[in-house]
This record gives structure tokens, sequence and C-alpha cells, in this order.
């Protein structure tokens, strides 16, 4: 079921100063060729800098993915436990995934990775 936590998300007014931020001031290597959000490496995880949409508002909740092997099997055991599902499974081109929310409603996703990001 749950490996892991592979990706922890922030909300970013500005994607390039914050893409700065964290390359730059922290000192985080972003990680090459992925064709979506800067992700950046921490450890054995990965930080990404979403855009921060209308819809955030000023949210300061961090986004969390948890590793899954089979995210197909594990949508059905969480299913019949009652989590309710965002949308289906989504590709990026390095990861399926998919989101739904915890009881305080705070974003949550499950991520299969397709290859070997490092």
């Amino acid at each position: 079921m749950l490996k892991r936590i592979a990706v922890v998300g922030v909300r970013a007014g500005n994607v390039v100063r914050a893409t700065h931020f964290y390359r730059d001031t922290l000192g985080l290597e972003i990680l090459p060729h992925h064709a979506g959000p800067p992700h950046f490496k921490v450890g054995d995880m990965f930080l990404a800098v979403f855009e921060r949409g209308a819809s955030d508002g000023n949210s300061t909740t961090p986004q969390v993915a948890f590793e899954v092997d089979d995210i197909e099997a594990d949508m059905a055991t969480l299913t019949a436990r009652g989590i309710a599902f965002e949308g289906g499974v989504r590709q990026d081109g390095d990861a399926h995934w998919t989101a739904f929310r915890d009881s305080e409603g705070n974003l949550l996703e499950l991520l299969q990775f397709t290859r070997t990001l490092w």
C-alpha cells in the first residue's frame, strides 16, 4: 500500500521566484528534464512547486503524495474504505497519480512512478 511520502508540493504565487529560492537560496538540486512543475530532490523524496490557482487563495497547506506500487489496486482498497477520488488516474510523463482529500479537506495523492527519476 503506501510505501513512503514521495512528493510534498507547495503553492507559489510566482513559480519562477520560488524556483530561484529553492534552487539558489536553499541549494536544492532541481530534477532535470521533468515535464511539469519544478521538482527538487530532498533526500529520497521531492519537493514540487505548483502555481497557486485562484481557488487556492493563500493556502499554506502542503500537498502530500504517497508512493504506491499498484495505483489501481490501492485505489480500490481505499475506495472500499470510503475514500472518494477526485477524477481518475492521470499521467504526467514520470508517474501515474490520482488525488483525494483527507478528513480535514487536505489534498493528498497516490503516485506510481513510471520510471526511475534519479
